[in-house]
């Protein structure tokens, strides 16, 4: 376990961040800000960073799409086959009783029969089970039990008792069972009429899956054929959508993110189609299927400097503001290392200082807002009373080391013993993924992804 080091801290934010608490920020004055740049030197450092100023390929692309859900929407589904749906699967829509039970164990009938007897003359369950078996109260706790979960031959002992109630001494393969309920959960049903528009949909959108793969193939047909994207989406009924100025991340030129699309590999397949074509049918995340077309390509380029002159300028000011925070703290570090208290120099140059918390090199203790690099920094330090300059992209922070705490032995113990464990488990899941992976290549393995939603929703 790394030392943990104490330290005084002076920072000077290059601007107002909101990673720095409230209290700590610190806006320089007018006079210490950067004076705006001639052209020649905005210029400069344009051509200087015109990488960052690049636009991506924006493409325009139209397509028509074959969803699962719009189908179903327009399948109908007789009321009596959502009855008889209903009344198959009764047994998911009902969640059976359960209860909160205590156990006491006994391996024969006497003694248990003994400590119900010492119960029910009204000593405290949890003392006899002490006095009885040696068991501590935090152990007989069993949770919450449907019929099902409990030893065999006992169930009906357990729900035939009511809160608070136990029951008489109970034989299972395990032993003598003496149980105490000690709250009800009560089961429930849900009401055709509450389950009728989920198994409405549910049939209708298996319907719709089948109908999907018969559009997607009379979609291609219609498109071999010779008709265009636009006439095959009215001759389906479909409508066609598009989309103007999308770049390959799905972000717009404004910047938000396009909405509406198929999802899966729709923004890989319309960059790797040519303009003006169409594309190989696609698979979207709903279990539908898309073709689409590219309408326009517009190529990567750099904008003139006047197109992006403002983003040029901040970027500018905060790259010369930096510079200026790590001039000033260069200066105040010297200052410190001939002697003068850092609380003295911020209170003089009224910026913020305090004496934070100890850290440990990995810096996870670090005080939130701090640069990154200040653990690596900190302990580059060699002995107490060094000071030294750390930055980020933010401010800059000034560092004097003010005390070393030795490495606690034990907890450095605890430490490896966690690491240990740390990688035994990470092993464990290696071994079990690669097993997985190794059942899945030979066997083929496949996921019905509508029957995994659907099992997950009626569990809800």
């Amino acid at each position: 376990m790394p030392c943990p080091r104490r330290w005084w801290i002076v920072c000077w934010p290059t601007a107002r961040s909101a990673a720095w608490p409230r209290s700590w920020r610190f806006r320089p004055p007018p006079s210490r800000s950067p004076a705006a740049p001639d052209a020649a030197a905005l210029a400069s450092y344009f051509d200087d960073n015109k990488v960052r100023y690049e636009k991506p390929e924006y493409r325009t692309v139209s397509w028509v799409q074959i969803a699962p859900d719009s189908i179903a929407a327009t399948i109908e589904v007789p009321e009596e086959e959502v009855r008889a749906a209903y009344d198959e699967r009764a047994d998911q829509f009902a969640v059976p009783e359960r209860r909160a039970v205590q156990q006491i164990l006994f391996e024969a009938e006497e003694p248990a029969r003994a400590a119900h007897a010492r119960i029910t003359s009204g000593e405290d369950f949890a003392a006899v089970a002490l006095d009885a078996t040696g068991t501590e109260a935090s152990a007989l706790d069993l949770g919450l039990l449907r019929r099902g979960d409990l030893p065999a031959g006992t169930a009906d002992a357990v729900f035939g008792v009511g809160v608070d109630g136990v029951t008489a001494p109970v034989e299972s393969p395990f032993g003598w069972h003496v149980f105490r309920v000690t709250a009800i959960q009560p089961g429930t049903t849900t009401s055709f009429d509450d389950a009728r528009q989920r198994i409405r949909d549910e049939i209708a959108r298996d319907r719709a899956l089948d109908r999907v793969y018969e559009g997607a193939n009379a979609l291609e047909d219609a498109l071999a054929g010779g008709a265009t994207l636009e006439e095959a989406a009215r001759t389906m009924d479909l409508p066609l959508q598009s989309v103007s100025g999308i770049a390959r991340s799905g972000a717009t030129k404004a910047g938000d993110d396009a909405e509406g699309l198929p999802g899966g590999r729709f923004l890989q397949i319309a960059f790797e189609t040519a303009q003006g074509q169409l594309s190989a049918l696609g698979e979207s995340n709903n279990g539908g299927f898309f073709i689409l077309r590219v309408d326009g390509v517009e190529a990567p380029r750099t904008p003139p400097i006047d197109e992006v002159r403002d983003q040029v300028l901040t970027d500018w000011r905060n790259e010369r503001r930096l510079e200026i925070a790590e001039e000033r703290a260069d200066a105040l570090a010297e200052k410190a290392r001939s002697g003068t208290s850092l609380a003295d120099l911020a209170a003089a140059e009224g910026m913020p200082s305090a004496v934070l918390p100890a850290i440990t090199r990995s810096g996870r203790d670090l005080t939130e807002g701090l640069p990154g690099a200040l653990p690596a920094t900190l302990f580059g330090i060699g002995e107490v009373g060094g000071v030294a300059v750390v930055s980020d992209d933010t401010q800059a922070v000034v560092v004097r080391l003010l005390r070393i705490e030795p490495v606690d032995t034990a907890a450095q113990d605890q430490v490896r013993a966690s690491i240990q464990e740390q990688i035994a488990q990470g092993t464990e899941t290696d071994v079990i993924e690669l097993l997985i992976a190794d059942l899945r290549g030979r066997f083929g393995v496949e996921v019905n992804r509508d029957d995994v939603v659907r099992l997950y929703e009626m569990a809800q």
